[in-house]
């Protein structure tokens, strides 16, 4: 079975600076598969969870999770690099899960 990346390989390999981590932890993204999974498409993900909460502003536990309008295009950058390679480890690991022996009835 295909191993999975971690949080912290992932970030290291986007090179994701604190602020984009801390977005993610707050949303509770913090895992890959969770991240992976969040969002169907490239469009979703880019609305759901750059444009809209990240851009104008994300509030959880009293922080405001915010990019900078000059910083947007390399955050949404990143995040968008860290949602690709999250989906395409998820792919390879649930293409190696061996199929089930129970039967159902």
């Amino acid at each position: 079975m295909a191993t999975s990346r971690s949080f912290e390989d992932l970030t290291n390999f986007t090179e994701a600076g604190p602020d984009i981590v801390d977005y993610l932890t707050a949303r509770g993204l913090s895992n890959p598969a969770n991240l992976a999974l969040v969002a169907a498409t490239e469009d979703e993900f880019d609305r759901q969870h750059i444009h809209g909460p990240f851009k104008n502003g994300f509030t959880r536990a009293g922080v405001t999770h915010q990019v900078s309008a000059e910083d947007a295009p390399y955050a949404r950058a990143i995040l968008m690099h860290m949602w690709m390679e999250a989906r395409r480890d998820w792919s390879a690991r649930m293409a190696t899960v061996p199929a089930s022996s129970v039967a159902f009835p």
